[in-house]
């Protein structure tokens, strides 16, 4: 191929005017979500979620919700025995501590909003009805909602297999970092304790499942409908060439609807089970209680500084909040920011612990977009070289307090 013949319509588009296909439909109304696809016999289904961080289940009576007219089904975890395997890992270190994550959670519950029963019906309002008639036995137990005092010692375990709530480690070093920390005329300490960060989409997630010839068709507002179809045939026990995926107009995302949900699986199940169309479409509440959050650290960083301003290297120790369980990709935003902010002469060092949580939130973070101008694990975004001006005062970086570098410094 003629790499000039590539590069000129590439050239012309520069400065141009690029008209948007996808706005036509979308500002008159015309556009197809998930909740505007309309099958015939659609059932719906609801969602019966922990209110608990963490605690035990001694019972399920799901036999009032059952009775109640217009309920098609009513599933728990010993409904799913047998016929679905846990949720496949993408994106995870193979040195990861990754238990299972169960579709309907059985005895125990991790995380408020956890998956415990389902409802289908022949609506959303008989199901949401139903899933309030199941009564559930819960045994309150100890939780702990913040990083730093999920490693603490003697702190409760989100998962009794693993005598601590370690994750993983991590390490990432570029460069020489020692070296330039020996030569730095100031040293640079910041503590940053990033919050938690929520995408709220105006589209809540939803999905729309129907099995039919064998095959299994699921409309999802999904960023990656590909590996949706990959988890779907794994968790099902499908061959992948009988799951199809359709991604519709999806009314927001910000990294939130990259990976792949118990919900969505549940509901693929569902519509297998009754052989008839199921749809879920999730209130706000549970939209904000269950779809994967953003950040959640504690950055600990140095910036080695030289005479005239230049950063010679940093250091950047993280710990990462995960939630309760290793969703998709969950790892990575903690471990790579450092890589992925600071300039490629510039030399660092990015190493931290990554922590479960029982939190008040979501089961997991993911690679959730936030603002501009919003700090990343390695520090505020700022220019890294400062200007002629500030060289020639030589004072140290406004974003921390300067130290004079020593002869030895502790071990990074």
């Amino acid at each position: 191929m003629n790499p000039a013949a590539v590069a000129a319509p590439l050239r012309s588009l520069i400065g141009a005017e690029v008209r948007r296909r996808e706005d036509p439909a979308l500002v008159q109304g015309t556009g197809r979500f998930v909740d505007d696809i309309v099958l015939s016999r659609t059932a719906a289904m609801a969602v019966l979620r922990s209110p608990h961080a963490h605690a035990r289940m001694h019972r399920i009576d799901a036999g009032r919700a059952a009775a109640l007219p217009g309920v098609l089904a009513v599933l728990t975890a010993r409904d799913l025995d047998g016929r679905v395997d846990p949720e496949p890992a993408v994106g995870i270190p193979p040195n990861a501590r990754r238990p299972a994550r169960p579709l309907l959670a059985r005895e125990i519950v991790r995380y408020v909003g956890e998956a415990i029963a389902v409802v289908v019906a022949e609506n959303r309002y008989v199901a949401a009805d139903a899933c309030d008639a199941i009564e559930v036995d819960y045994e309150p137990l100890p939780a702990v909602g913040d990083p730093e005092a999920a490693l603490a010692p003697g702190a409760p375990c989100v998962h009794e297999e693993f005598p601590d709530n370690v994750a993983l480690h991590w390490s990432w070093t570029h460069g020489e970092v020692d070296s330039a920390f020996a030569r730095a005329r100031h040293v640079v300490r910041l503590r940053l304790v990033n919050q938690r960060v929520a995408g709220m989409a105006m589209e809540p997630r939803g999905c729309l499942a129907e099995w039919r010839d064998g095959t299994l068709t699921l409309w999802a507002g999904t960023q990656t409908p590909h590996r949706l179809r990959s988890g779907l045939a794994q968790i099902l026990r499908l061959p992948e060439s009988a799951v199809r995926v359709i991604a519709p107009n999806i009314g927001g995302a910000f990294g939130c609807k990259i990976g792949y949900y118990t919900d969505e699986a549940l509901c693929a199940f569902a519509a297998v089970h009754l052989g008839r169309p199921v749809r879920l479409v999730l209130t706000r509440r549970e939209d904000f209680l269950t779809t994967t959050q953003g950040r959640g650290q504690v950055n600990e960083v140095e910036a080695a500084v030289g005479e005239d301003g230049t950063v010679l290297a940093l250091f950047c120790r993280t710990i990462a909040d995960l939630g309760a369980y290793l969703e998709a990709l969950t790892p990575y935003p903690a471990s790579r920011r450092a890589s992925s902010t600071t300039p490629g002469s510039t030399s660092w060092r990015s190493t931290g612990p990554s922590s479960w949580s029982t939190t008040r939130g979501s089961a997991s973070v993911s690679d959730g977009r936030g603002p501009r101008g919003a700090t990343s694990a390695s520090g505020c975004r700022r220019s890294w070289r400062r200007p002629a001006w500030a060289r020639r005062r030589s004072r140290p970086c406004r974003g921390g307090r300067a130290a004079p570098c020593a002869s030895s410094h502790p071990a990074r």
